[in-house]
């Protein structure tokens, strides 16, 4: 059949098969491209790939059992091997969705994605994951869901990853294309550790991802998208000039890369990375024009990240109203992206522009929104600066006793992430608050700067 495609092409093929005595044989033959494949870079390797998947795409049978959906699975998993190693990032990135389309086809393999890792038994996990192309799709699923549900993405990137390292050989993948899912797995684990403030999970999980990128062939891509995470991880403890220093050289390989999506979001960073250095106009230009194609693009999450930014912005020069509106648009954005942290970086920055204007009692009701979102979210990091905040507003409105109860509930947070500073900053403010029953405002104050690393409007 190969010889077939290759001298006839596939519509010729097509309608010849109805005289070939081997043609179900043929077919499931193709499901062995994988192997066939294997090192070989040539144009023509490649040019059988795909010839080989159009025609079991375009070939009328009847199916039972999702018979087509895993041959397609298979050819759409070596054309993903192929074109992560040999071809650019557009076609790696096509075939995974190839991939994910035929493997989420297959309702039992779609089911099995959708179990929560704590129901994932050793024989489910023998069925499915043995099969390449659903672990192409497990991580990136994984990757996309860390910005979604952070905490419940670490513990299945830990599940997965481990079975991978233990069983990747068995299954029959090469020893290079295991580690580089492995890779693509400790990724996800190490975004979804950035967004959940774990720092110490942070580095071990980035050591483990460049460890296995660095071992592989065609994993520029993936380079690049660490360097991203080391750049974000860095902003949230306010290395603003390292940021600076790198976000450049990072945007100009995501151009070459071709790959769009993070370009935009290489451009967000430098943008709040510019806010946080108090180059105002600068950033609010870059956010402006970004939020407008990340809107006309439909992708809400960074539209919302963007608007919550500008909406901080606008406040910053005294334009509160102007702010107000954006930071409503990011709520709206935030509810269309499903994203959670999206929606309490939108409440909290409502609150922040509410404060501001002297409306102490809304700006309490935005603040509580976002630690409840934080906390649903697992993100206790970010839950404790947001209650900061909120104290604040609640001794200006006069309310010193839930001021008190909020600075209280942020402290073990604090005090767990090592930050000794904010820690002893907190512990003045209790001392005080005890004495006095009340807290100094100002006081207050430098605690919420100290613990800016919390701020995720640099994610």
């Amino acid at each position: 059949m190969l010889r077939s495609l290759q001298e006839q092409g596939v519509e010729r093929t097509i309608s010849e098969l109805p005289r070939d005595p081997d043609f179900p044989d043929s077919l499931h033959a193709l499901a062995r491209l994988p192997e066939i494949a294997g090192d070989n870079s040539s144009q023509r390797a490649y040019a059988e790939l795909t010839a080989a998947y159009e025609l079991v795409r375009q070939i009328p049978w009847v199916d039972e059992g999702d018979e087509r959906s895993e041959i397609l699975g298979c050819i759409a998993f070596a054309g993903w091997n192929h074109s992560r190693r040999f071809r650019s990032f557009p076609e790696f990135r096509e075939w995974e969705e190839r991939c994910a389309e035929h493997v989420l086809a297959q309702e039992h393999v779609r089911d099995f994605l959708q179990l929560s890792v704590d129901d994932w038994s050793t024989s489910l996990k023998a069925r499915f994951l043995s099969d390449p192309a659903t672990l192409v799709v497990a991580g990136q699923i994984l990757l996309r869901k860390a910005n979604e549900a952070p905490a419940l993405v670490l513990r299945a990137a830990t599940e997965l990853f481990a079975w991978l390292s233990f069983n990747g050989i068995r299954i029959g993948l090469s020893a290079e294309t295991g580690q580089f899912l492995e890779g693509h797995v400790a990724l996800a684990a190490t975004v979804a550790a950035m967004h959940l403030g774990k720092r110490a999970a942070w580095d071990r999980w980035y050591g483990k991802a460049e460890a296995s990128f660095r071992a592989t062939s065609g994993s520029s891509a993936f380079r690049a998208l660490l360097e991203y995470a080391r750049l974000a991880e860095l902003q949230t403890r306010r290395h603003y000039r390292e940021v600076e220093l790198h976000v450049g050289e990072l945007i100009h390989e995501f151009n070459r890369l071709s790959m769009t999506n993070y370009l935009m979001k290489a451009e967000f960073l430098r943008a709040v990375n510019w806010k946080e250095l108090g180059r105002f106009k600068l950033a609010l230009e870059s956010l402006l024009l970004l939020h407008r194609r990340a809107v006309v693009l439909g992708n809400n999450m960074l539209a919302s990240a963007c608007a919550s930014n500008i909406a901080q912005l606008q406040g910053v020069q005294g334009r509160f109203e102007v702010g107000v509106s954006f930071a409503r648009v990011a709520r709206r954005l935030a509810s269309r992206s499903g994203c959670g942290w999206t929606h309490a970086l939108a409440d909290a920055s409502l609150g922040e522009l509410l404060r501001d204007r002297g409306e102490y009692c809304l700006a309490a009701v935005a603040y509580r929104a976002a630690i409840s979102r934080y906390e649903e979210l697992e993100m206790a990091g970010f839950a404790a600066y947001v209650r900061i905040l909120c104290a604040e507003t609640l001794l200006l409105a006069g309310r010193d006793d839930e001021a008190l109860a909020d600075i209280m509930l942020a402290l073990p947070e604090i005090e767990q992430e090592g930050l000794a500073a904010e820690g002893r900053v907190a512990e003045e403010l209790l001392r005080e608050a005890s004495r006095r029953n009340r807290v100094n405002p100002d006081a207050l104050r430098r605690l919420r700067d100290q613990l800016r690393d919390y701020r995720d409007g640099g994610r």
